[in-house]
Order: structure tokens, then C-alpha cells, then sequence
């Protein structure tokens, strides 16, 4: 699992092994990025603001 210097990502920690990368001194390092998945969520906001207009809560989890 990959993630950035964000506190509220220690908790991975836990149970699973996490490469982080502190964005401030790199965006890549060691093959560790975050590329991908904030690729991802960017398209998907402005698939739901464009395309979908909006997503209801009873459906958010799908």
C-alpha cells in the first residue's frame, strides 16, 4: 500500500506494509507514488460534478 506524508494515514501502519512519500522533498521515490489514486479520485470528482451532477448518499458506498 502506498501513501503521502498525511498523519491520518499512520494507522495503515498497523496491519499492513505501507511505502510512504513525503511530497515535499519528492514526488517519486524508490518506485513510491501516489500518481495513480490521486489520478483516480480526480477524475472521479470531475466525473460526478460533470456527468453525474451529484451522487446520493444511499448510493455513495457502491
Amino acid at each position: 500500500m502506498m501513501a503521502d506524508e498525511a498523519t491520518h494515514w499512520d494507522a495503515l501502519h498497523d496491519g499492513w506494509h505501507v511505502g510512504r512519500i513525503n511530497h515535499s522533498e519528492a514526488y517519486s521515490v524508490d518506485s513510491v507514488c501516489m500518481n495513480q489514486v490521486e489520478s483516480y479520485f480526480s477524475r472521479l470528482r470531475r466525473m460526478v460534478t460533470g456527468q453525474h451532477h451529484r451522487v446520493s448518499p444511499r448510493y455513495l458506498y457502491q
